[in-house]
């Protein structure tokens, strides 16, 4: 299963948003 990776993914994606929004 690779859900858990997605949701990594997904939250370092929002962090970076937040971090550096464009």
């Amino acid at each position: 299963m690779e859900i858990q990776q997605r949701l990594v993914a997904y939250c370092l994606t929002i962090t970076n948003h937040l971090r550096d929004p464009r």
